[in-house]
């Protein structure tokens, strides 16, 4: 029994070993007249986080037309696309090593918000 626990133990240590850390991207409103008053509860956003190859996007409802734009310190584009519906839950975008290297802030464009994260 000892050894079985032990065996156990040393799988579960490895397998968190190899892990990758997911870092969360916090986003503002670009436009503070969005939203404005008492709410009961916090405005249900979309979320961004990402890790060294791929960018996560998870969102509380289906949105019928994203732009995800990715842009350098110089304010250049490097990334853009359209997702065409993102439908609720989490989305995975594979990032082109490039963008990986220089990224520096996200923007999310939907409707009538503009969301603005930095890595």
């Amino acid at each position: 029994m000892k050894k079985f626990l032990l065996i156990n133990c040393l799988w579960l240590i490895s397998i968190l070993g190899y892990a990758q850390n997911v870092t969360n991207i916090g986003f503002v409103e670009v436009d503070p007249t969005v939203n404005q008053g008492p709410h009961k509860h916090p405005t249900l956003l979309p979320s961004a986080s990402y890790d060294s190859q791929n960018l996560y996007i998870w969102s509380p409802y289906t949105i019928d037309l994203l732009q995800v734009i990715i842009r350098d310190e110089d304010n250049d584009i490097i990334y853009s696309n359209v997702c065409m519906p993102l439908v609720q839950g989490m989305t995975t975008f594979a990032l082109p090593s490039t963008v990986c290297t220089d990224k520096y802030s996200i923007e999310l464009i939907y409707g009538e918000h503009h969301l603005i994260g930095y890595f």
